[in-house]
């Protein structure tokens, strides 16, 4: 009826069919609902009406999941927000040795970010939509797993680093020195550079397979708010004035050192994967004229 009322049918006005029906293991508040689509119903077609099939059903929370199978649609279903309380982690269950579990999803079960699958991460959100928070759990992690971590964070100073301060490695976090962070950079891709060589020395193609006694720790590399850290400074003309020239020359110093920091992002971006260095980069936006 609910299909019927949301206009979702297949030729002849033939509705979908329920085939299977259970719940969620890990969140019984949800259930896992199989349908078969009619021929000339797609699911797209369902898409399109999860709006209406929510209070055609009296569930607040509908989800559609693939399949193996084209035929069948799974939707997900909670008459109430299914993530309504907190999870903690359960890291014995991540079979990732290095994945770190960042949030729960819908089923219960951990979500992981794990370098293997994904060498780097951007971490993109509005003010005040949980980028910090999502972070300092990734930081969380990562001691845990025993990475070594390196932040660099000039336009914040390093606020939401602070609870992990002694634990981390190397930070370049005072307010507006974008030149400490330059060589925060210049060092972590120094190092990028020797595992490369480490890694061809003993003809691997990952820092993982090295010698149990000469591989290093994986690196975290975190550069908050980055669209700022690389943003450039509009330079002011020339001027007679000592002051002004003065202070031109000072943006132009800045715009190099944030250059730079730009540059050599890109650099570990492409180059680091192999030598066991990952990057979060934290940003309200990132543009293609950032990029450029």
């Amino acid at each position: 009826q609910a299909f019927a009322i949301s206009g979702v049918s297949g030729h002849g006005g033939v509705l979908p069919k329920m085939v299977n029906r259970s719940v969620m293991e890990k969140n019984k508040n949800v259930s896992v609902l199989d349908f078969t689509l009619p021929a000339g119903c797609e699911i797209e077609n369902v898409k399109k009406v999860m709006g209406k099939l929510s209070p055609a059903t009296d569930n607040a929370f509908l989800q559609i999941n693939p399949t193996d199978d084209p035929k069948i649609i799974r939707i997900l279903a909670a008459e109430r927000n299914p993530l309504e309380k907190s999870y903690a982690p359960d890291w014995d269950e991540i079979d990732e040795s290095d994945g770190i579990p960042f949030a729960t999803g819908v089923d219960g079960a951990s979500m992981v970010f794990s370098p293997k699958k994904t060498p780097h991460c951007l971490v993109s959100g509005l003010s005040g939509g949980g980028k910090s928070v999502l972070v300092q759990g990734l930081v969380y992690g990562a001691l845990i797993r025993g990475w070594d971590l390196a932040v660099i964070d000039p336009v914040k100073g390093g606020a939401d680093f602070k609870f992990a301060e002694d634990y981390i490695r190397a930070m370049a976090i005072e307010k507006d020195d974008f030149f400490a962070a330059a060589g925060l950079m210049k060092m972590i891709y120094a190092e990028v550079a020797r595992r490369v060589r480490m890694n061809s020395k003993h003809g691997v193609a990952s820092f993982a397979d090295l010698p149990e006694a000469e591989r290093p720790n994986r690196i975290l590399l975190i550069i908050d708010e980055f669209t700022s850290a690389i943003e450039q400074e509009k330079v002011p003309p020339r001027s007679d004035d000592a002051e002004l020239e003065a202070e031109r020359d000072a943006i132009i110093a800045l715009n190099n050192a944030k250059l730079f920091i730009a540059q050599f992002t890109g650099k570990i971006l492409r180059e680091a994967r192999s030598a066991g260095v990952t990057v979060i980069l934290a940003t309200q936006k990132l543009s293609a004229k950032s990029l450029d």
